[in-house]
């Protein structure tokens, strides 16, 4: 199993690493059942964050309390190493993150100066209105940042950086 070997903080990424994929799944399988938009619908959207921010706080508090059942709560303080794997990780977490914004921009860029109308063949993201798009963008990048920095960190752990 995942959670029998392994260092404390490799342990602890396999849980978060399943909680940031539990959360962007479930916002994911959400959004398809969304009416309208940001400003057709602001109270649905709202909700929606609301019910992904209560999600988020009740997965970490069970998988924290789970976790601490499964490795008998010895946690180790961070050495060196890990302290280096998570700086190593916030790098290229950060730097896709970066990359996803600015894809977002240059989406809203070129339908801006092209005038592309959202029925429009080369509109890529034709049936969603630009702030829409904006808004569930940033927040589908910053939970595949967050995953893309657990797995960098398992990665780098069982690699033996």
């Amino acid at each position: 199993m995942l959670l029998r070997s392994g260092s404390y903080s490799e342990k602890n990424n396999w849980v978060e690493l399943a909680t940031g994929v539990g959360v962007g799944i479930y916002y994911v399988m959400q959004l398809d059942s969304l009416q309208g938009g940001i400003e057709s619908h602001p109270y649905a959207i709202a909700g929606l964050m609301g019910k992904i921010i209560v999600l988020s706080i009740v997965l970490s508090i069970i998988s924290s309390i789970l976790f601490g059942m499964l490795t008998g709560n010895s946690s180790e303080l961070e050495d060196e190493r890990d302290i280096l794997i998570r700086r190593k990780s916030s790098v290229w977490s950060n730097l896709g993150l970066h990359i996803g914004i600015g894809i977002l921009m240059v989406q809203v860029v070129i339908n801006a100066a092209l005038n592309i109308e959202s029925n429009n063949d080369f509109a890529l993201f034709a049936n969603l209105p630009l702030i829409d798009l904006l808004f569930h963008g940033l927040v589908i990048l910053s939970i595949l940042s967050q995953v893309m920095q657990n797995s960098f960190e398992i990665f780098l752990q069982r690699r033996g950086f």
